[in-house]
């Protein structure tokens, strides 16, 4: 799960305690809870949209969740973003989200480069694959 694909922090908790969920039957509600210091019945509700985190709680789901400084820091900036009241806050929070994500670009190489040089060419391969799906098989 990347965290940088999310600007919702209680939809990542969610996807997060899901996943977590199918792949170790003990992870619950309050196993997570035990872990972060908190009620389960709270954490519930924060996973489930009803409630925000608090700033103490911040770091001890951050902790858990995560292992480089940067999900931790990406992870803070979800909570005040969803948290922020005025439109210059929401503003601010957002365009400092936005600083985090990571750009998919990388650098190609030379042959690489020359290939999609001449992608108009007679060279360049070039496939349709079509395929038709009928509710009578026989159809013509």
């Amino acid at each position: 799960m990347n965290i940088f694909n999310y600007t919702d922090y209680q939809e990542f908790l969610k996807d997060y305690f899901n996943y977590r969920k199918k792949c170790d039957a003990y992870f619950s509600y309050r196993f997570l809870s035990q872990k972060i210091n908190i009620d389960p019945g709270l954490l519930n509700k924060i996973i489930n949209g009803k409630m925000h985190l608090s700033d103490k709680n911040v770091m001890g789901i951050a902790d858990f969740c995560f292992t480089s400084e940067r999900q931790k820091t990406y992870f803070q900036l979800l909570v005040k973003y969803s948290k922020a009241k005025n439109p210059r806050e929401i503003r601010l929070n957002f365009e400092k989200l936005m600083a985090f994500k990571r750009s998919s670009f990388y650098k190609v190489k030379k042959k690489q480069y020359e290939f999609y040089q001449e992608w108009t060419g007679p060279n360049f391969p070039r496939w349709v694959v079509i395929q038709i799906q009928h509710a009578n098989p026989y159809y013509d």
